[in-house]
C-alpha cells in the first residue's frame, strides 16, 4: 500500500487506533508551526507573519496540544475500559476536521476566524462525544477526570473565541494564558498514569526487582488544586503579588510529587530523566512567575507560553514515544535515533526558558532542536504507526 492509499484508505492500518494518525499529525504540525517561528523572527520580519496575535498560543494549545491528547485519550480510554475504540470512519473524520480547523486558522487573514473556529468546536465535541461512552459506566469513574478536565478545555477555548470576536486582545491572552494551564494539568494527570510505565520499566531494567513504583493522586490533586488556585487568582488580579505567591506554591507542589520518583537506580534511565525533567522545568517556570509577581521584577519578558512552552514539548515527546512504542508491540528502546531525539527535545526545553531575555538566538536554538526533534520522531514512527502491530494483537 502506498503512502497515499494509508493516507485516506478507511481500511489502512494508520486508522486502527487513535495514536497512530495524531502523533504522526502532532509531529509534523509542530515542526510546521516552529518553521512559521523562524520565519517570523527573520530579522526583516517580511518573510512570513501570523494571521492574527494569537495565532501561535492557539496553535500550541489547539493545534498541536489537541492532536496529542486527542491520539492519547482514544487510545487510552479503550484500553483502560476495555471499550470498543473509535471505528476507522469516525477517526478519519475526527483528522479532516482537525486538519481543516489547521488550514482555516492558517487562512484566517483571507477568510475571517469564523471557519476556524467552527471547526474547532466541532472537532472538540466530536471528540468527546467519542470518548464519553468509555467513562459512563461508574466502574470506570477514576478515568473521568480526563473527561472533565478536557470539558474545562474546552471551555477555555470557547471563552477566548468569545473575546477574540468581541476585540478585546488583553482578556484573549489572558484567557489563551489560562488555557496553558489547564493544559499542564491535563499534562500532569497524564503523567501520573505514565510514570507507572516509565519508572517501573527503569527499575526491571536495572534489577531492580524488589521494587514497584506506584504514582500516588492525592499529590497529583493537590498540584493541581494549587495550579488552578493560581489561574483564577492570575485572572482576577493579573500579576498580582497573590498570584505570585501562588505561582511558588504550584512550584513547590509540583516538585513535591517527585518524591514518588526517588527510587534506587531508576534515575540512570533516559526515559526516566525526561520525565523528570517535565516536573523541574514546569515547577522553574512557576518559579519564575512567582518571583517576577513578588518583587516586581523587569528582568524577564514573561511571555507564560514560551516559559512553559519547554516542559510541554518534553511532556508531548514523552507521551507519544512511550505510547506510540508501546501500542505498537514494541519495547521501550534507546537506539541512535531515540537518543538523538531525546537530546534535541531536552535542548528546546532548555533554551525556551532563556527566550525571556529578549534575545533572538535562544528563540533560534530552541525551534530548530524542536523540528529536528519532531522530523526524527516522523522518521522513527512512521513505518510503525502506518503497519500493523508487530505482535499480531489488534490497536
Amino acid at each position: 500500500m502506498n503512502i497515499w492509499a494509508k493516507i485516506t484508505s478507511a481500511s489502512s492500518p494508520l486508522y486502527l487506533c487513535g495514536y497512530r494518525p495524531f502523533f504522526l499529525l502532532t509531529a509534523s504540525y509542530s515542526a510546521l508551526l516552529l518553521l512559521g517561528v523562524i520565519l517570523q523572527i527573520n530579522i526583516t520580519h517580511t518573510l512570513w507573519q501570523p494571521p492574527t496575535p494569537f495565532w501561535f498560543i492557539h496553535e500550541l494549545l489547539f493545534g498541536i496540544g489537541l492532536a496529542m491528547l486527542a491520539g492519547f485519550l482514544l487510545t487510552a480510554f479503550p484500553a483502560w475500559t476495555d471499550s470498543l475504540r473509535v471505528d476507522s470512519t469516525q477517526l478519519q473524520r475526527l483528522v479532516l476536521c482537525w486538519l481543516v480547523a489547521r488550514v482555516s486558522m492558517g487562512c484566517a487573514a483571507l477568510i475571517t476566524m469564523f471557519p476556524a473556529i467552527v471547526f474547532n468546536v466541532l472537532f472538540f465535541v466530536l471528540l468527546l462525544s467519542a470518548l464519553a461512552p468509555a467513562v459512563r459506566d461508574k466502574k470506570h469513574q477514576r478515568h473521568r477526570i480526563f473527561f472533565f478536565q478536557l470539558l474545562l478545555y474546552f471551555f477555555v477555548m470557547l471563552l477566548g473565541y468569545w473575546f477574540w470576536m468581541t476585540g478585546d486582545k488583553q482578556q484573549t491572552f489572558a484567557i489563551m494564558h489560562t488555557g496553558v494551564g489547564v493544559f499542564i494539568i491535563l499534562l500532569l494527570t497524564i503523567l501520573s498514569r505514565l510514570s507507572m510505565v516509565v519508572v517501573n520499566h527503569a527499575l526491571l531494567k536495572y534489577g531492580e526487582t524488589t521494587l514497584k513504583h506506584l504514582a500516588k493522586p492525592p499529590r497529583r490533586n493537590f498540584a493541581i488544586g494549587i495550579i488552578l488556585c493560581y489561574l483564577a487568582a492570575n485572572l482576577w488580579l493579573p500579576q498580582s503579588s497573590i498570584a505570585g505567591w501562588l505561582a511558588l506554591a504550584c512550584a513547590a507542589s509540583v516538585l513535591n510529587i517527585l518524591n514518588d520518583w526517588h527510587l534506587t537506580k531508576a534515575w540512570r534511565d533516559l526515559y526516566y530523566q525526561i520525565g523528570y525533567s517535565i516536573y523541574v522545568l514546569i515547577a522553574a517556570s512557576f518559579t519564575l512567575i512567582g518571583i517576577n509577581n513578588i518583587w516586581s521584577l523587569s528582568i524577564v519578558n514573561l511571555d507564560v507560553t514560551w516559559l512553559f512552552i519547554g516542559p510541554i514539548g518534553l511532556a508531548i515527546a514523552l507521551i507519544m514515544l512511550v505510547v506510540g512504542q508501546k501500542h505498537s508491540g514494541h519495547q521501550l528502546e534507546y537506539g541512535a535515533g531515540i537518543k538523538w531525539l531525546m537530546l534535541s527535545i531536552w535542548v528546546f526545553a532548555v533554551s525556551t526558558l532563556f527566550t525571556i531575555s529578549n534575545l533572538w538566538l535562544p528563540l533560534i536554538i530552541a525551534s530548530c532542536s524542536a523540528m529536528l526533534s519532531a522530523i526524527l520522531y516522523l522518521q522513527l514512527n512512521w513505518k510503525t504507526h502506518s503497519r500493523p502491530r508487530c505482535d499480531g494483537k489488534s490497536g
